[in-house]
Parts: structure tokens; sequence; C-alpha cells
């Protein structure tokens, strides 16, 4: 699923930033720095998450982009 959505944005030519989370418990704090580097540098009009992991079911992370 995630890489027929990655190949059908570049396929409209969008440019696209991957960011592979995690399994449950590791490399928490590395994947939010990434993520908060990625939309600094990357500047996107808009950001397309599939969690298909059931990470963050908090909603912590997707409270940061509020």
């Amino acid at each position: 699923m995630v890489g027929d959505a990655l190949d059908a944005a570049e396929d409209l030519g969008w440019k696209v930033a991957r960011l592979p989370a995690q399994k449950r418990g590791s490399g928490n704090n590395q994947f939010t720095a990434e993520l908060l580097t990625t939309l600094v540098t990357q500047q996107p009009d808009f950001m397309l998450t599939i969690n298909d992991m059931r990470f963050d079911e908090a909603g912590v992370l997707a409270s940061l982009l509020e």
C-alpha cells in the first residue's frame, strides 16, 4: 500500500520524502527529529501519513502538525 501511494505521487510529478517509522518503542526520538527536519527543509504543502503499523496511536506526533 505504501509503495503504491509513493509510486502514484511520483507519477504525478510530486516530490516525495519517505520517513519509515520504527517498530514500537525503538527510535521514536530519532524519528521525531527526522520528521521535523524534513518538514522544515522540504516545506511541504501537505503531508500524507499511512499508519499501517499502528505507530503513534495516541496521536502525539500528529498533534505536532496541528
